[in-house]
């Protein structure tokens, strides 16, 4: 049989597309042959003066070893009337490694003996898209998985249709986006919704610009994330992320990430303010709550505790100062020490100065100290006040 004996003419779209025609005859106890039209060859590299066996066995030598089984179980499918389809690296004699798809099936109106006809298509530039859309579909799911770890609500957004899509939806979030993504809404929409039920009011402005679709693309295009601190109606720290997806300038998709970090950022903020406010080695570092005026001690040196053996731990500002003046402050410097210190005396001064200093002497073991407290308004908003003792 020759190539010409092929039923192989197709129709001009296969020959468009460069897929190519073939068909492989078995034979027991014979060679098995290979006959294909013109794409085939051009796409194989091979000498048209090969004969069907050469052709065969020249197509056959240069499937790449890791592929031998999967022709194998591919065959014996195509043998047994099934159509199948394998996909396999070959070793062109110029190109080197290329993906070539191989479809094909039985023919049963063929008597002579086993004869599978099918296609053939060179498909390395799509299987590297392929590979290419996996290896970004793993980078994308470990930025989603990363901000899962650390975000209570995670989302993809699509910047160009403004889609909001879920990833996890969980805690206090839950019920609140769930509602927004029921009624239908977009982004800007949801933005715009959260903003004036939840967001507290002196952060509505800045959430709302933060927010901005223009403002996510200008920032994605010089950085991977970036995420913004706000407080909602309950005066709690809640975060907000935008991470970009895949490593192009301007990504059409990003992962966006809520949660509520009060406890978290309060500590984090917390130790920033006590590290900014005190640089000296202060024997006492307390932090009083403006509303409740609870008073937390931070850090106490044990030299203090040592001088001061009488010393007490306090639940409320107003207390730890009575203990200071009634057991340390020198007892000719309590009346004054006991007028500095009051709470309205306190924000007074608070509300003209970042800081506010009471000097005093203090007893210890009959030798007078010098002493010194200070106060400095965190940069939480003046929600706390943070106090250091020192001589």
């Amino acid at each position: 049989m020759t190539n010409q004996d092929l039923n192989l003419s197709g129709s001009s779209i296969l020959l468009n597309s460069n897929i190519g025609l073939w068909a492989i005859e078995m034979q027991d106890d014979h060679k098995p042959k290979m006959f294909a039209n013109d794409v085939t060859y051009e796409i194989l590299m091979a000498d048209k003066d090969l004969s069907p066996q050469e052709l065969y066995d020249y197509w056959y030598a240069k499937i790449s070893a890791d592929y031998f089984v999967q022709v194998a179980n591919g065959f014996k499918k195509m043998a047994n009337g099934i159509r199948s389809e394998i996909q396999i690296q070959w070793n062109h004699p110029f190109y080197g490694l290329l993906w070539f798809r191989f479809n094909g099936v039985i023919n049963n109106e063929y008597k002579k003996v086993t004869r599978i006809e099918g296609t053939c298509q060179d498909v390395t530039d799509l299987r590297h898209e392929e590979i290419e859309s996996e290896s970004i579909l793993q980078k994308n799911t470990s930025v989603m998985e990363n901000l899962s770890s650390e975000f209570s609500s995670v989302f993809y957004l699509d910047l160009e249709t403004q889609e909001l899509t879920p990833y996890v939806l969980k805690n206090e979030f839950k019920p609140i986006f769930s509602q927004f993504l029921k009624e239908g809404y977009r982004y800007t929409q949801i933005v715009n919704h959260f903003t004036d039920r939840f967001v507290y009011e002196p952060d509505k402005y800045e959430f709302l610009s933060t927010c901005k679709i223009e403002n996510i693309r200008s920032i994605l295009s010089t950085k991977k994330s970036f995420n913004y601190i706000f407080q909602n109606n309950n005066r709690n720290f809640c975060e907000i992320k935008f991470a970009k997806i895949g490593n192009v300038k301007n990504p059409s998709f990003i992962a966006l990430g809520f949660a509520n970090k009060d406890n978290y950022i309060k500590t984090d903020l917390k130790k920033q303010s006590i590290i900014h406010a005190f640089t000296y080695n202060y024997d006492l570092i307390t932090y009083i709550d403006v509303e409740t005026m609870k008073d937390d001690e931070f850090a106490i040196d044990q030299d203090f505790l040592r001088k001061f053996q009488n010393w007490n731990k306090s639940v409320s500002y107003t207390e730890r100062m009575e203990i200071l003046r009634d057991t340390i402050v020198y007892p000719e410097d309590r009346n004054v020490f006991t007028k500095a210190t009051t709470k309205e005396k306190l924000f007074f001064e608070l509300k003209k100065n970042l800081f506010y200093t009471v000097n005093f002497r203090a007893i210890s073991e009959n030798k007078p100290l010098y002493y010194q407290l200070k106060f400095v308004l965190e940069n939480l908003g003046g929600a706390h006040i943070i106090c250091g003792l020192y001589s």
